[in-house]
């Protein structure tokens, strides 16, 4: 018998019901197999309007999933938003080279940050971030590296991480807790799915 090409007919209506997360890369679930995290990573965005992005899809994420974390990872930083329930009242700067960021977030209006982590610092159990800076990678390669290294730090057992500065921050937010045993996944999108009309 021939094999025969199968391919996923539903509407977009169906697909966003499903997936309400179809502009984030990475999803990841806990133990239980339930939605706890959105991940969104920028490889390649113009250097001015980096933070804004950030912010905006964090503000964005916070609204639509109040009980969610939200990461934006671009090779500069890092942030994290907590869950409604577990938001700091300012955000906590990790790592060296933040003193930027730390005055954009000053600057601009709202509150969409628990966490800022820089890049380089953080990753760099993953990748030898020396060798290979994140800033070369292209989004798959960002998308790779980040992948391994929460599902990695995700199985360490707490003191560990604690007893590194730039991953402190995963147990420090809860994060570490929420997704503990769980897993990550890369999120789907629409355009690896055929629709219907």
């Amino acid at each position: 018998m021939p094999a025969r090409n199968l391919y996923l007919l539903c509407t977009m209506a169906d697909f966003q019901k499903e997936w309400p997360w179809k502009w984030a890369d990475l999803l990841g679930y806990d133990a239980n197999q339930n939605l706890r995290l959105v991940v969104e990573l920028k490889a390649r965005i113009p250097q001015s309007g980096t933070l804004r992005t950030a912010m905006q899809w964090l503000r964005e994420t916070g609204q639509q999933r109040p009980e969610l974390y939200a990461l934006f990872i671009t090779p500069e930083f890092v942030l994290l938003r907590n869950p409604a329930s577990q938001r700091r009242p300012a955000p906590l700067l990790i790592g060296t080279q933040l003193q930027v960021l730390q005055e954009h977030l000053r600057t601009l209006a709202g509150n969409d940050v628990d966490f800022a982590i820089n890049t380089s610092e953080c990753l760099n159990v993953a990748i030898d971030t020396q060798r290979v800076p994140l800033a070369k990678l292209v989004s798959g390669g960002l998308e790779r590296v980040v992948t391994t290294w929460l599902s990695v730090a995700l199985q360490d057992q707490s003191a560990d991480l604690l007893a590194q500065p730039a991953q402190s921050w995963l147990v420090d937010s809860g994060l570490h807790t929420a997704l503990r045993y769980g897993t990550i996944m890369a999120a789907p999108h629409p355009a690896a799915y055929a629709f219907a009309g």
